[in-house]
């Protein structure tokens, strides 16, 4: 499971979405764990802990892509927000709600890297797309470059990912409110499933 820990230490250190990923590698072993030693005994403590821990997965997850996503358009002292070459918008949504992309400028740590992120939901899995550059890129080259599944494909399957965004706008700038809504199930289990929702503000206006 992704523990508040784990988490704590991935945001203190700069993490990037790939090294959260190896993070939630600790959760998809419990649950492993926890199908086999209660397999015969104590099967409904094995239910409900899978479902714990599938629940600490969602959420975990939905609550770092927040933290990741809420960077989108930092652009350190300079005036004008980072955005991805091809869209109009800090973060680009596709037309099926199904993708998002955004960049970011990581000064966290040296050396300084502009980082053009996506997510996109692909055949049950949902895919992060992360790389790092010293420009911006377009949304496509963004979407294709370095993915990984963020969920191990074997063991949890995402059966669902929408993005909605509603703009806002104030005295000449924009902003934007996104909901991203997220359902998965385990694989071995298609029972044990979870859906949540989480909504984001953008933090830098455009």
């Amino acid at each position: 499971m992704v523990s508040r820990r784990v988490l704590n230490s991935l945001q203190q250190g700069g993490a990037t979405l790939i090294e959260f990923m190896v993070a939630s590698v600790i959760g998809l072993m419990a649950i492993g764990i926890i199908g086999s030693v209660f397999v015969t005994s104590q099967s409904s403590a094995a239910a409900r802990g899978k479902e714990l821990l599938l629940l600490q997965q969602v959420y975990g997850t939905l609550q770092y892509l927040k933290q990741d996503i809420q960077r989108a358009g930092y652009a350190g002292d300079s005036r004008s927000p980072l955005r991805l070459q091809d869209s109009d918008d800090l973060v680009y949504i596709s037309a099926d709600a199904k993708t998002l992309a955004y960049a970011y400028l990581d000064d966290r740590q040296p050396p300084e890297q502009i980082r053009n992120v996506s997510l996109s939901w692909v055949s049950g899995e949902l895919k992060v797309c992360d790389r790092p550059s010293s420009m911006v890129t377009k949304t496509v080259s963004a979407a294709t470059s370095g993915c990984s599944a963020i969920f191990e494909p074997q063991q949890i399957m995402v059966t669902k990912f929408h993005v909605q965004q509603v703009s806002l706008a104030s005295s000449g700038v924009s902003s934007a409110y996104l909901t991203i809504s997220m359902a998965a199930a385990l694989v071995g289990d298609p029972s044990v499933s979870h859906a949540l929702a989480i909504n984001i503000k953008q933090r830098n206006w455009q």
